[in-house]
């Protein structure tokens, strides 16, 4: 018994050392930073995350490259045989397929930026709120580079109205950038915001920029952050 004894209890000890490796490993990969890359335009949205040497494409998801045929075979003798009216329907699938793919976004991603269209200093200073309360001294391991926006505001032609809500917007944006910068430390390569009396400019809208964090921050800041969105009114036309 004493010698069966010995044995479990060298077992043990060696299953304890593993996962205290394994633990040690784990806490070390989500010391290392990472950063996550993003830009959004009228016409696109993408974004990508950056960790050690590897990058993965979050949005759009890269498209299987496809297999080439071999040199040595020849389709004419196939073609000959198969019916006229086939390999027009087979052409027709294959083109539309692909353009439903490339066009369609997510929903969420849909709604978030149907809301930062119509209220984007509204949507920004909420969810800067939900951030101070559920991160506060996390937030400042999280560095914001090479910041670009490019916003217009516009107010369906009416120069009065649109001069009165740059105004308001540009008093807003400056107290939340302000906020931001207390919080987390931020780069900005432009910031611009500007009236568009006609609404030509919207096409040249634009936010890009890079959030470098380490993932241990984001594992305890997500959870909260999201619990509050959820409960947040203002979000459930986003997130629900």
């Amino acid at each position: 018994m004493s010698g069966a004894l010995a044995v479990l209890l060298a077992v043990l000890k060696l299953l304890g050392g593993v996962l205290l490796l394994l633990l040690a490993l784990v806490l070390l990969l989500l010391c290392v930073r990472a950063t996550l890359a993003g830009e959004y335009r009228p016409d696109a949205l993408s974004a990508s995350v950056r960790y050690g040497p590897v990058r993965i494409a979050l949005y759009p998801r890269p498209q299987k490259r496809q297999k080439p045929a071999k040199a040595g075979r020849k389709a004419k003798p196939a073609a000959e045989k198969r019916p006229p009216q086939k390999p027009a329907k087979a052409a027709k699938t294959k083109k539309a397929a692909p353009a439903q793919k490339d066009g369609a976004r997510p929903a969420l991603a849909q709604r978030f930026i149907a809301a930062l269209k119509e209220d984007p200093a509204g949507l920004l200073g909420a969810l800067l709120g939900h951030l101070a309360f559920a991160g506060g001294r996390l937030l400042r391991g999280i560095h914001v580079r090479h910041l670009r926006v490019y916003w217009t505001v516009t107010a369906e032609g009416d120069a009065a109205a649109t001069a009165i809500q740059y105004g308001a917007q540009m008093a807003l944006l400056n107290n939340l950038l302000a906020r931001a910068r207390q919080l987390m430390e931020i780069e900005a390569d432009s910031l611009r915001l500007e009236p568009d009396f006609t609404g030509e400019k919207m096409p040249q809208r634009g936010i890009s920029g890079e959030v470098s964090f380490r993932p241990i921050v984001a594992v305890v800041l997500l959870p909260r952050l999201l619990f509050r969105l959820w409960r947040d009114p203002a979000f459930k036309t986003v997130l629900h």
